[in-house]
Order: C-alpha cells, then structure tokens, then sequence
C-alpha cells in the first residue's frame, strides 16, 4: 500500500492482510443475483460480523478488508457499529493493469507503525482519535 500524505511524507507499507475466523451457517440468502452463504467472526475480541460470501466468484475478498472466505463477500453486517454494506449489482469485467506510482526513495514501514505514526499525529484530537483510527481500519 502506498501513502502520501498531502506531499509531506511518502510510505511503501508492507504488511499481510487480517486472517478471520469464520464460521460458516447453513443461511442462504440471495445477493444481487448471486446465491450467498453467510458465514460469522469476531474482530477485536467481541464485534460480531456477519458476511455473504458466494462461490460463484472464486476470489477470497470483499469489502472493508474482509477476506477469507471460499468466494466473493457481497454482503458485512457489523450489527455494534451500525454498518451494513450489500451489493446492489455486479458487474464481471476484467481487472485494470495497476502499476504502483514510482517514489523517490520511500520511508518503508508496517501497519503497526503507521498506527503509531498516526496516534502520534491525531494526539491533539482527544479521545476520539483512537476511536476513529479504529473505525477506519476496518
């Protein structure tokens, strides 16, 4: 992933994606066409999410970081933080050629440090700042 910051800082931030532990349940549902199994875990020890994955589309993704699941996640239902986000249509086109933009020798960093960096930065926002990184890396 690569940052920048308004010009300031550029960061090349190398790191693995979140591994889940899903738990798959006999409830189909059909999402934008697409028959959906849903499929439940926990992020940050209690927050329950509930998913809707389909095997139609045999990619391990979705939205908001979720992965991991035999297919295509159309559907994320984080009942605490009120957040619900369903696929209304798809549409199967092939990918976009992405190159990374080239950067004049980058500050290489990981996630943890970039959480620091931005709680160091956000200090001056009060208790909310925490709260709002959290929300953000969802």
């Amino acid at each position: 992933m690569y940052l920048s910051f308004q010009g300031q800082k550029s960061l090349l931030v190398n790191d693995s994606l979140t591994k889940y532990e899903w738990k798959i349940t006999g409830e189909v549902r059909d999402i934008a066409g697409f028959e959906c199994k849903k499929a439940v875990t926990k992020i940050c020890d209690s927050v329950v999410v509930v998913a809707f994955y389909t095997d139609q589309i045999p990619v391990q993704a979705g939205p908001e970081n979720f992965n991991g699941l035999p297919g295509m996640i159309l559907g994320i239902a984080v009942p605490r933080l009120g957040t619900t986000i369903f696929a209304t249509s798809i549409s199967l086109q092939a990918a976009p050629n992405y190159v990374l933009p080239t950067l004049s020798k980058p500050k290489k960093s990981t996630i943890k440090q970039l959480d620091a960096d931005l709680l160091k930065t956000t200090k001056d926002w009060g208790k909310e700042a925490a709260a709002i990184l959290w929300f953000l890396k969802l």
